[in-house]
């Protein structure tokens, strides 16, 4: 658990301040630049002389026009590369201080400890105030404490699961993001070309991918703490006196929790991250 409120901490609370201040990134973006740059200049030298010799194919002024704008455009790759990381980060850093005010992965508020909380075997044996037993006796009771058992261990160790995949899912998005971010006058200069533009939008399906993975999958967690600490939940439905009507209500929230912790597996699953 808290491997991944370390990994969550880092990929999104403290990716900015990190990247900032990171030599490897701004030096690799700027080897890649300056190749970018230079490649232009031969290209724009290239293009002038096929439109001074008046060479259809060669002298295209709306391929010297494209070059011109994406070579100026380079310059800010890194800039706009940031901004659609930072908009994913400034989302998910919502849901995840709602979790973890204190923004440290080993404070007793972070997300890991939220969800160990909400399913201990105590929390989930409580009995409603107007409990009455319902019919069958001590032989419902039983079976309601051996289905709440196998709910709880079920539960857990899909959520564990769930929390080792994050866990591993955020650190590679971040170095994910780091080539992305170092590579990225690569793909621009790629834009620039008929031939290589498929380049270019295979780089920023992937920018999008792994940058906005992360508020949904945080979205997911976060209903998921909050559903399942609830007295609700925890409980059964509101009323639910009758130990047999109580025992369907603590499935069918079960059932719900496991889609919720399932969600978010999947949903990172077909935005790429794993």
């Amino acid at each position: 658990g808290l491997i991944f409120d370390f990994s969550v901490s880092w990929s999104v609370a403290g990716f900015k301040t990190w990247i900032d201040k990171s030599v490897m990134v701004s030096v690799g973006w700027s080897v890649f630049r300056d190749m970018a740059n230079v490649t232009f200049i031969f290209i724009i030298l290239y293009i002038a002389i096929g439109m001074i010799l008046q060479i259809s194919s060669i002298g295209n002024k709306k391929l010297l026009a494209n070059v011109i704008i994406i070579a100026l455009l380079i310059n800010f790759s890194s800039l706009i590369t940031k901004v659609v990381i930072d908009v994913s980060n400034v989302v998910a850093y919502q849901f995840y201080k709602e979790v973890n005010s204190s923004n440290d992965p080993f404070s007793k508020d972070n997300i890991s400890k939220k969800l160990v909380a909400g399913t201990t075997l105590t929390s989930f044996f409580q009995e409603p105030d107007n409990y009455d037993g319902g019919f069958g006796g001590a032989a419902t009771g039983f079976m309601q404490i051996v289905t709440n058992t196998g709910h709880t261990t079920l539960l857990i160790l899909i959520m564990s699961l769930v929390l080792l995949a994050g866990a591993v899912m955020f650190f590679l998005r971040t170095f994910y993001l780091i080539f992305l971010i170092i590579v990225s006058p690569l793909a621009f200069m790629a834009y620039a070309f008929p031939g290589l533009g498929g380049h270019f939008k295979n780089w920023w399906n992937k920018l999008f991918s792994q940058a906005f993975f992360a508020p949904i999958f945080l979205a997911f967690i976060f209903i998921t703490i909050k559903a399942i600490n609830s007295r609700s939940v925890r409980l059964g439905i509101p009323g639910g006196g009758n130990a047999n009507v109580r025992l369907i209500s603590l499935t069918l929230d079960f059932v719900v929790l496991v889609g919720m912790l399932l969600g978010s597996m999947i949903m990172a699953s077909k935005l790429g991250a794993i």
